[in-house]
């Protein structure tokens, strides 16, 4: 786990709220994998001086945090092996039914996708933000096969991050991996319950899924958990979902008659057009592509 270029970028853009002398908490010691050039991009755009950190023998990331106005930087791991100050496994709940302390922003910079039980990973990172305070997350997303136990996806975060919950989300990214990260792609995803279709973005792979949520209470969890929006929108009463799904006969209508008459080759092959097409058009309704600096988290 390294703190990169998008990871440096989404904090900077959460810097404002965290308030001068507030807490920071690492999900697992993040290391400092940012280059002498991302350093000199993110100090032009955001206004902070970063570029001393460059010539820092400091393997780890506290310093990062310093500059954006954290007093007190801390990490959270399942052993003691990289010096994390608070030792747990985030499979388990806390053993007191309270986190240990709260923290103005708590960081997972590619933790919680390795912890195998990860809706009480998620209950507890969320346990540990102060009301007012930020949960910002950077982790592997596609293209990651066997890197750890999940490759998270982002109506994960849209379901979890609700008011029901006491977080108002600010923003779920995809971002591509490239050698030169301040010009990779990002995208800005839009919430599947609204628009009715799954987050499909052109990125090459791989992909790292970035979130940026604000603690506005603290709430007692609910008791049930999420469901994907497109199958609870299913799930409606028949009478919402039309004549078919209220039991009435529907037969083949034009399309599928032409269809039938069509050789099958040709079927083939329009088919594969309309899907292609589809995805161009689901494409533009999920997802809105942004710039990977100075990014808007209203």
């Amino acid at each position: 786990m390294a703190l990169n270029f998008l990871d440096a970028s989404l904090l900077l853009a959460c810097a404002p709220r965290l308030a001068a002398g507030g807490d920071v908490l690492m999900l697992g010691r993040q290391a400092n994998a940012l280059e002498t050039a991302d350093l000199a991009v993110l100090e032009q755009h955001y206004g902070l001086a970063l570029s001393a950190l460059a010539g820092s023998t400091q393997p780890w990331s506290e310093a990062f945090f310093q500059r954006l106005g954290a007093a007190k930087v801390e990490s959270l791991d399942y052993s003691d092996y990289e010096g994390a100050a608070l030792i747990h496994d985030m499979n388990q709940p806390w053993p007191t039914g309270l986190p240990p302390k709260q923290y103005n922003l708590v960081y997972d910079g590619g933790t919680l996708e390795h912890v195998f039980h990860l809706p009480q990973a998620l209950l507890n990172a969320m346990s540990l933000v102060k009301p007012g305070g930020v949960f910002v997350g950077a982790s592997p997303c596609d293209g990651w096969l066997g890197h750890g136990f999940h490759q998270l996806q982002p109506e994960l975060f849209f379901r979890f991050f609700t008011p029901e919950r006491g977080f108002k989300l600010h923003g779920v990214w995809l971002g591509e991996f490239k050698p030169d990260a301040s010009r990779a792609r990002l995208f800005k995803l839009h919430d599947p319950a609204v628009t009715g279709l799954r987050n499909h973005v052109p990125g090459k792979r791989p992909l790292a899924i970035l979130v940026c949520a604000e603690k506005v209470a603290e709430v007692s969890m609910p008791q049930s958990w999420p469901s994907q929006s497109n199958y609870t929108a299913m799930w409606q009463p028949a009478s919402l979902n039309g004549p078919a799904a209220a039991g009435k006969p529907v037969g083949p209508n034009l399309r599928q008659r032409v269809l039938s008459l069509m050789p099958t080759s040709w079927r083939l092959a329009l088919q594969r057009w309309q899907i292609a097409r589809k995805r161009v058009r689901i494409g533009r309704e999920t997802w809105t592509e942004v710039s990977c600096i100075q990014l808007d988290l209203t």
